[in-house]
């Protein structure tokens, strides 16, 4: 979990990367990927975002060498399952200023450490509509994506050409359809695969995917199988750029099945675990979070509130709100926007 020093680091090297042109360089791959009909509706979704999410890291060690003197910096996750466990998760003190941002009337994000951010539109501000439409990433999902042993159920055929020919009949659960409903959750530029890059936060959204990504390898998978399992190709299940040993689409030096290598996390990263409780030890370890005591057992970490937030349904004594009390239901306090 970042620190706050390590917090503002990462922010300033993701401006960095806006000021030399390397962002909207790499946005723009994910972008043409998607004009492509690649990286989307198919097994080669998790395999291409684990390498573009490489490609993207690699350019911020760069950037925060020649401003930090350091590479240390990190690409963190967003674990949206926290928000998703506040009565209104759009409240979560994550789209503030002191992080991701809050927006204005028209939805345009106006404070924050990427507040202007001119995006590949032409427009100077990021777009967004929180809470409106979607959802947070749901736990009772990554709990159905754990329990499976078969791949497709992971590097699924989520958009068969011909569904009627294809014997893999679709889940909810399927991570590309999960993670969608937080891309519309934080809506606008987010929710426009041609667009979503824009936004800082499509990273750490997808940080997240791919962490569960991982979870689900070391679980289910024998190391030395993990690059080698991928779905057999089916023209009635998915389009021809999906094929294992199809090139990536904007990576051409690779093919889709390299995205499953054991080498980005044996030498490039590794992910620290999700923020966890328990009744013994009600602390998540940072300041934004909180332990839910009153919803389920085991208990749960969880985003608090900014103030002006809905604090409803916490009846075991959790400080639900940053900086401020839950009095009536609100978090009292300094007004924060959204």
């Amino acid at each position: 979990m970042l620190s706050d020093e390590q917090r503002q680091a990462y922010f300033k090297t993701i401006k960095e990367m806006k000021t030399n042109n390397d962002y909207l360089v790499v946005a723009t791959l994910h972008k043409q990927a998607w004009d492509d009909g690649a990286a989307h509706n198919g097994p080669c979704f998790l395999p291409w975002h684990r390498e573009f999410l490489k490609v993207f890291e690699l350019a911020m060690r760069e950037a925060s060498y020649k401003i930090l003197q350091t590479a240390d910096v990190c690409l963190p996750y967003w674990d949206s399952t926290l928000d998703a466990r506040l009565p209104t998760p759009k409240d979560s003190y994550f789209f503030t200023a002191d992080f991701i941002g809050s927006t204005n009337d028209i939805g345009q994000v106006i404070d924050g450490p990427f507040s202007p951010w001119e995006t590949l539109m032409n427009t100077e501000y990021i777009e967004r509509d929180v809470g409106s439409h979607g959802a947070c990433y749901q736990e009772e999902r990554f709990t159905w994506q754990m329990q499976q042993t078969d791949i497709t159920n992971i590097i699924a055929y989520s958009q068969p050409p011909n569904r009627d020919k294809c014997p893999y009949k679709a889940q909810a659960g399927y991570p590309e359809y999960a993670h969608g409903g937080v891309h519309t959750f934080v809506g606008e530029y987010m929710s426009d695969p041609g667009t979503s890059a824009n936004d800082p936060c499509f990273f750490n959204h997808h940080s997240f995917i791919d962490l569960l990504f991982e979870e689900w390898r070391k679980a289910r998978q024998d190391y030395n199988r993990r690059p080698l399992d991928y779905p057999a190709d089916n023209p009635d299940c998915e389009t021809e750029v999906n094929y294992k040993n199809q090139n990536m689409s904007q990576f051409p030096y690779i093919k889709n099945i390299d995205g499953c290598r054991n080498e980005y996390t044996d030498n490039m990263y590794e992910y620290a675990p999700r923020p966890n409780c328990s009744t013994y030890k009600p602390d998540c370890g940072s300041k934004y979070l909180f332990c839910d005591l009153s919803h389920g057992d085991p208990p749960h970490c969880a985003a608090k509130a900014r103030p002006g937030g809905n604090c409803t349904g916490f009846f075991k004594g959790e400080k639900v709100c940053y900086n401020s009390e839950c009095v009536n239901n609100v978090c009292v306090g300094q007004p924060v926007k959204y």
